[in-house]
């Protein structure tokens, strides 16, 4: 994933938060626990990238 990719994800990630939170306003709803939850998510995700860690790389052992 390239910077410009990263750079729009995290756009569409920010602008599906301020929905969320506006829903939650308008419908007397506490969706906080869940943008909290998205945003953990996201944010690992991105780490993920950046610090080119797989699936593969996190769950291997060096059993020697």
């Amino acid at each position: 994933m390239d910077a410009t990719q990263l750079l729009s994800e995290r756009i569409s990630h920010e602008i599906d938060m301020d929905i969320l939170r506006q829903l939650g306003e308008e419908a007397g709803v506490d969706l906080s626990k869940v943008i909290e939850l998205a945003d953990k998510k996201f944010n690992n995700k991105v780490d993920r990238v950046i610090n080119g860690i797989t699936n593969k790389s996190a769950h291997e052992t060096n059993n020697l």
